[in-house]
């Protein structure tokens, strides 16, 4: 007798109140769930009260068991409901049978050991900066230190804005640090246990024959073992952006601020070689005196090296996200792709390309190799990337290749809890309208729809009024709902 094969997964799209991602996938077998797939679980300055109800109505769908625990990446917004809701996890006995983490989170990997190391460092100099930049703030340094300036005062509310910002981006880097991997965590939180199987997954892998999700194929595009890629957030050519942004890691910033063994060190925006000694510290201390009185306050920039912070805090969360485990999730009848990237920006998407990188399996007795190409023009459901900002879907290597006439997709956008930052790039309208064109309207958001459709609609797009009208129509049935569901039939 023929095994019985998945012919369904419902995509449970979760709803925590503010942007992050939260995904529930119930693998059918006729009308029978049989596989349940958890991807993330997490929202920007998420609490324990935004993830009960979800976790409630995850244990009540799967029966307090997941199969499979997937996470992508170590930001915030995808990891912070398994701290901020560890206690529910237990309390409700949820069971996960096997976990998949990218292989950046290995320990056995040298330049997965190396990667974190440097990444620890990085967030850590972060850390610091912006705590020494609070503390400035709460003794109204900046104010006192620009009220002689010309707009002084407009001045210190810029600066105000830059470090709200900072803030946000600080603890979005830091839900994972110091030697701490993502599988230590869910151990530490008691999420998973000695019971649960621990896999890595690198690109070019294909997975099948999962006990319960028979009959499905799952393809691993990412994140790239090209450390080089890893850093790569744009390019003007693959995305829906108007320029290249130009970022690099400040590395006076991390060498000044990192951690080292013993005491903390007082910060300085350069090593202590470079410190003045001798006639030349007696000389530089003249000099300082003559700058201490009220009167020349505004003279001083002992502070102003720490907003070399934004520079390092965007290119770390840029390449953070690039190290998004990926991955298409395929009937093997129909060939019909589900496509999951977490966050991956262009460095990412870019590498699914390369060259040697392929897939094999076996269809009706014969060996198969297949290329990026054919993944993406089967692919009927797409997750967006980075929640619909400028560089988390590529152009030429991505989008402009999903063909399929049954395209649907999501975005896990919503204003309720954002990074003040993100505004700027959140949604892209380019990409927002190409996407409402391609899926027809079958085109669903997380947070409330006349939100982000009002954040859509610029003078550079024009968007089909009918199509308009089928996207409100597709997100309205799920209006006050936990979750945005929809179907793929294979």
């Amino acid at each position: 007798m023929a095994t019985k094969v998945v012919n369904k997964i419902a995509v449970h799209m979760y709803r925590p109140g503010g942007t992050g991602d939260c995904f529930l996938l119930q693998f059918k077998k006729g009308t029978q769930v049989s596989f349940n797939l958890m991807i993330d679980c997490g929202c920007i300055n998420g609490s324990a009260d935004n993830f009960a109800p979800i976790l409630d109505d995850i244990a009540a769908k799967t029966k307090q068991k997941i199969d499979l625990l997937v996470l992508t990446h170590e930001h915030a917004d995808h990891i912070n409901g398994f701290t901020k809701a560890a206690d529910k996890f237990v309390a409700l006995n949820l069971k996960v049978a096997k976990v998949w983490f990218a292989w950046t989170e290995s320990k056995t990997d040298a330049d997965a050991n190396d990667y974190r190391q440097n990444h620890t460092l990085q967030k850590l100099a972060l850390d610091q900066a912006t705590q020494k930049l609070n503390k400035l703030q709460g003794e109204q340094y900046f104010q006192q230190l620009l009220a002689l300036e010309n707009e002084g005062e407009e001045l210190s509310k810029g600066i105000d804005h830059y470090i709200a910002a900072l803030n946000g981006l600080n603890d979005l880097n830091l839900a994972a640090t110091g030697t701490e991997t993502m599988e230590d965590i869910l151990r530490r939180l008691k999420i998973i246990d000695a019971s649960t199987l621990v896999e890595y997954q690198e690109p070019g892998k294909t997975l099948e024959g999962l006990l319960g999700a028979e009959g499905i194929r799952f393809f691993i595009l990412g994140p790239p073992r090209d450390l080089g890629l890893l850093s790569k957030e744009e390019s003007k050519s693959q995305g829906y952006e108007k320029r290249e942004v130009k970022s690099n890691r400040n590395q006076a910033l991390v060498e000044a601020l990192a951690f080292r063994k013993g005491a903390e060190q007082d910060l300085q925006p350069f090593e202590s070689t470079y410190f003045a000694k001798g006639k030349a510290s007696a000389q530089l201390s003249e000099i300082r005196k003559k700058y201490r009185d009220e009167k020349h306050l505004w003279r001083k920039i002992d502070h102003d090296w720490l907003f070399g912070g934004a520079e390092l805090a965007l290119k770390l969360e840029q390449s953070i996200n690039n190290t998004s485990l990926v991955m298409a999730i395929q009937f093997e009848n129909s060939e019909k792709i589900l496509l999951f990237p977490g966050d991956a920006e262009y460095g990412n998407w870019l590498s699914w390309g390369a060259p040697g990188l392929s897939w094999s399996f076996v269809k009706k007795n014969e060996q198969q190799t297949v290329k990026v190409d054919y993944l993406l023009k089967n692919t009927v459901f797409y997750k967006v990337g980075h929640h619909l900002s400028q560089n988390g879907t590529g152009k030429e290597i991505g989008l402009e290749q999903m063909t399929h006439p049954d395209l649907a997709a999501m975005a896990t956008l919503d204003f309720g809890k954002i990074l003040t930052g993100w505004l700027n790039t959140m949604p892209n309208d380019l990409l927002s309208a190409e996407l409402i064109r391609k899926t027809r309207g079958k085109f669903f958001f997380s947070g409330d729809c006349e939100d982000v459709l009002s954040n859509i609609q610029t003078e550079r797009v024009s968007i089909d009024a009918n199509l308009l009208k089928e996207v409100r129509k597709n997100n309205k049935k799920f209006d006050k709902k936990i979750a945005v569901e929809y179907t793929v039939s294979g």
